[in-house]
């Protein structure tokens, strides 16, 4: 897409290619990585262009999560042809699990694809796809939590996370789950999923995250303009720091709601004169959150 400014969403998958991904032990695929690309372009891609709630405005970006952090596919809009891009990786077995899986490596790629759109009337998703612990250092850790912190104080409900676990074992994923709860914590809409081994259910999975997306879009969306509205740049706080509880839907104050040109604010003023007759009037006054040109 040449110009950001009119997508309406941008979402980044990353995957992981580690070599643990090589196991052959979910139902109806050769193993966990071909599961992956199926589901991907199956219960994702597919599903929302047959939905028609995706199309040339909509961007998808898929990371490896190996040793290097590879950008397979950079920012291409959700057609057809992205379709049979993913199934060509399940058919051709162009992708080889190996090595290990670097967390914050494929971390910081997605925070950079992510903000590399200024406009902040478009939708951001992140699908994070992992079938056990980070490869990182142990010390690590933290690192990994405030990168996702870093895209909740940014982005807030904007943005919509979901990590899917891979695996028999739940206690592989304590980080994904960390990951989870630290998005929350900024507003951002995060739920952790641990489906069975097979591709049905792994598909469930992603379908859900092609829903929830269109949900943030909905939620976006001005109804008279059936455009995207700007959400305003803060900086969200914490809510376990503030101890302030975050509303689960999106508030017009969020918002710039009018353009100078087209909207007038007035006050309301009453009053009675000597002779206890009642008069009022409507006094132009300055507005309260007007949209920036």
């Amino acid at each position: 897409m040449q110009d950001p400014s009119c997508w309406k969403s941008n979402t980044v998958i990353v995957v992981d290619t580690s070599g643990s991904m090589r196991e052959s032990d979910v139902w109806g695929a050769r193993s966990r990585l071909d599961a992956v690309w199926l589901c991907v372009a199956l219960d994702f891609v597919a599903h929302r262009l047959e939905s028609g709630n995706a199309g040339p405005y909509d961007v998808l970006s898929i990371v490896f999560m190996g040793e290097d952090g590879i950008i397979a596919i950079e920012r291409m809009s959700t057609s057809w042809q992205l379709y049979n891009k993913i199934v060509d990786y399940y058919n051709d077995r162009q992708i080889t699990a190996k090595g290990h899986g670097f967390y914050i490596l494929s971390l910081k790629i997605a925070e950079q694809i992510l903000t590399c759109n200024n406009s902040s009337a478009c939708a951001l998703a992140l699908c994070f796809i992992s079938d056990g612990r980070p490869s990182d250092h142990i010390n690590s850790n933290d690192s990994i939590l405030e990168s996702v912190e870093s895209l909740g104080k940014k982005f807030g409900r904007r943005l919509s996370f979901t990590a899917i676990g891979i695996g028999n074992h739940s206690s592989e994923f304590y980080m994904l789950k960390n990951m989870v709860d630290s998005a929350k914590d900024y507003g951002v809409q995060s739920s952790f999923v641990l489906p069975s081994m097979t591709t049905s259910m792994l598909g469930v999975s992603l379908t859900s995250t092609a829903t929830t997306l269109t949900k943030t879009q909905t939620e976006m969306t001005d109804m008279k303009t059936l455009k995207q509205r700007d959400v305003r740049e803060v900086i969200r706080e914490s809510r376990k720091k503030a101890h302030e509880e975050i509303v689960s839907f999106v508030s017009p104050e969020e918002y710039w709601l009018y353009p100078f040109d087209k909207v007038m604010r007035y006050i309301y003023n009453e009053w009675h004169d000597e002779n206890r007759q009642r008069h009022y009037s409507y006094d132009i006054a300055p507005m309260q959150h007007p949209m920036i040109q």
